[in-house]
């Protein structure tokens, strides 16, 4: 149905029944209502859907290689209820969120072991271009050592950033690892299956 012309709908109801609300009109982001409606009484009022100009925002993930960006995914968390926004991506790592109501965004950039997260406040109508870029990686190598001082083949090595996960790998035979890892990565972590995680500086 469509709403009058001060933005006043109304439709029939039953007692008990349950309704989901939704909204959407050309220029503006959609919008649903986040609960069901649920009927106990035959008149109902005051239910509101409030429309907005869709914001949006673009940019390019940077800092990956040609196989690491074929297995790419994004993934689009916000806090605003009932409006998810629209995640396309584009050739040469390009990506674009767009039909997004005001608020914080935050968009989640995975591939291999690797991750990381970026996020946007918007305003409504706003456009931004937010590029995500994954930091530069070195090696780190090191082994793992039993508490008798013996050396502890496939141990999982881990070596974690602020705000990604990355540098994962296993000991080999005699301990020795090499892990890539990102320059703010400033304690690497290995733990035996099944055991407690341990640390040491990088």
């Amino acid at each position: 149905m469509k709403t009058g012309s001060n933005g006043a709908f109304s439709f029939p109801v039953q007692e008990g029944g349950i309704y989901r609300l939704s909204a959407e009109k050309d220029g503006y982001g959609g919008v649903r209502r986040a609960e069901p409606l649920r009927v106990r009484e035959a008149a109902l009022s005051a239910v509101e859907l409030r429309l907005h100009r869709p914001a949006s925002f673009s940019g390019r993930v940077l800092g990956l290689t040609d196989k690491e960006l074929a297995g790419l995914a994004l993934t689009l968390h916000g806090g605003h209820i009932g409006a998810d926004g629209e995640l396309k991506r584009e050739g040469g790592g390009r990506y674009r969120v767009s039909d997004l109501p005001p608020g914080e965004w935050t968009l989640v950039a995975e591939t291999g072991d690797r991750s990381t997260v970026v996020s946007a406040t918007l305003a409504e109508g706003e456009t931004k271009v937010l590029d995500v870029v994954f930091p530069p990686l070195s090696p780190v190598r090191g082994r793992v050592l039993g508490m008798d001082g013996s050396h502890v083949a496939g141990a999982l090595v881990l070596c974690p950033g602020a705000k990604y996960e990355q540098g994962r790998t296993e000991s080999g035979k005699d301990g020795r690892f090499v892990s890539l890892a990102a320059g703010d990565c400033v304690r690497i972590w290995a733990r035996i299956r099944e055991g407690a995680w341990e640390s040491a500086r990088t």
